[in-house]
């Protein structure tokens, strides 16, 4: 499965659509999100420039439909303390 990471560019005018365009692309959700967050500390106006990572539907209905037999299962890797868990209302 392949994610790519797009760099969305929000204009002033209401009448004018964002504009995106293509970064990178990553093999894992890792590299993806590495990816993300090192373009996202390099950029200068935050405000108007967002990143965004994004799969085609037919990788995430595989991804979604394969079970057990995906190649990168979405495990938790750290222990969640109870006093971290915030109920939102």
């Amino acid at each position: 499965m392949e994610y790519q990471i797009l760099r969305r560019t929000k204009f002033s005018s209401d009448t004018t659509p964002d504009m995106i365009s293509h970064q990178r692309t990553a093999k894992t959700l890792k590299r993806a999100i590495e990816y993300k967050v090192h373009l996202e500390a390099l950029e200068d106006d935050k405000e108007r420039h967002t990143y965004e990572i994004h799969i085609s539907i037919q990788d995430a209905y595989k991804y979604v439909t394969a079970g057990s037999e995906s190649d990168e299962p979405l495990v938790l890797t750290d222990e969640v303390k109870d006093e971290k868990i915030v109920n939102l209302k």
